[in-house]
């Protein structure tokens, strides 16, 4: 993502489901526009497109506030969606918000409510430090993608050797921090 920001992209719809893995352990971000299709719509907030009369599906459980009051995104609301693909991964795969409805997410996010820690041992409170710095209410206070880099390499060198998950406990409830 640093590089996509480097080159003044915007994804708009990062997450778990849109990156893979390659034969070299390299991530690749895609977005294959078929996630309307395999999401139920609690993922996606649909708005009316001003240039279509068909409805814009957006995926709201990973969008900064700016995109879903607004309409406004950039770098800083790619951030916050990172923010969120970190909880995903974090946790070990779980989807964000769980039995939040389109509309209870956006009362959250708008009381200052956030995911809550992964409830795992291979989520430090650093790395959930870092996931809370890209929600910020303000854009101007996430990180970029290039300050990221450095702090994520810094968090998971320690974990670079091998990460046991077989004994890991996390829970299934409780993931909302209000």
């Amino acid at each position: 993502m640093c590089y996509l920001a480097s080159q003044k992209f915007i994804h708009r719809d990062l997450a778990a489901r849109n990156c893979m893995i390659d034969d070299n352990g390299i991530i690749k971000v895609a977005d294959f526009g078929l996630s309307e299709d395999i999401y139920s719509q609690n993922y996606f907030r649909q708005l009316e497109d001003d240039n279509n009369s068909s409805p814009v599906k957006l995926p709201l459980k990973w969008m900064a506030l700016e995109s879903i009051h607004d309409g406004l995104f950039s770098e800083k609301s790619d951030v916050w969606s990172y923010g969120v693909l970190c909880w995903e991964v974090f946790s070990l795969g779980r989807v964000p918000y769980p039995g939040l409805d389109p509309m209870g997410i956006v009362e959250l996010l708008n009381t200052g409510g956030r995911l809550h820690t992964p409830n795992n041992e291979a989520c430090s409170n650093e790395i959930y430090s870092l996931m809370t710095s890209c929600w910020s209410e303000s854009p101007d206070d996430r990180p970029v993608f290039s300050d990221l880099v450095s702090s994520i390499n810094a968090l998971i060198e320690p974990l670079a050797g091998y990460l046991d998950f077989t004994d890991i406990n996390f829970c299934l409830e409780n993931d909302v921090k209000v």
